[in-house]
């Protein structure tokens, strides 16, 4: 409406437009009261989740804290395990060398008893020849004489 069409409205057509005007203005009043309100409402919970977001973050700063710790106790264990299965290899290739030398000196335990029981035997085949000699001897009245 122009100032000019204004200017000739009637007394009750201002009063009209004024009233309407007027609750037009209460109304939108409600709604800003009403918008503010909620926007209030909005603010509060947009704090209370910043500050369940901000705990939220410490403990997952924490969690991840933990298993950065898990992770370095695991990688020690594992140092130690491989550790551990290293020296279980060393002793068991040790000890089967070990028992490879063993084996070896048993074998010349064996090889020197077995000479030496042929040389005993050998020794008992010579004594009982003399033996059976000497027995043979005793028994020819001609031998004693010589």
């Amino acid at each position: 409406m122009t100032e000019k069409e204004f200017r000739k409205l009637k007394r009750d057509d201002l009063l009209g437009l004024l009233l309407e005007e007027s609750r037009e203005n209460t109304e939108l009043s409600g709604q800003i009261r009403q918008l503010r309100e909620e926007n209030n409402g909005l603010r509060e919970t947009a704090s209370r989740l910043q500050e369940q977001l901000r705990q939220k973050d410490q403990e997952l700063s924490s969690v991840l804290e933990r298993m950065e710790k898990k992770d370095s106790e695991l990688d020690e264990l594992r140092r130690s395990i491989e550790a551990l299965k290293e020296k279980r290899t060393l002793r068991i290739e040790n000890a089967a060398d070990d028992m490879s030398e063993l084996a070896l000196r048993f074998r010349d335990v064996f090889e020197t008893a077995k000479k030496t029981a042929d040389l005993y035997l050998a020794h008992i085949e010579v004594l009982e020849a003399a033996n059976a000699k000497r027995t043979a001897g005793a028994g020819d009245p001609g031998s004693e004489s010589h």
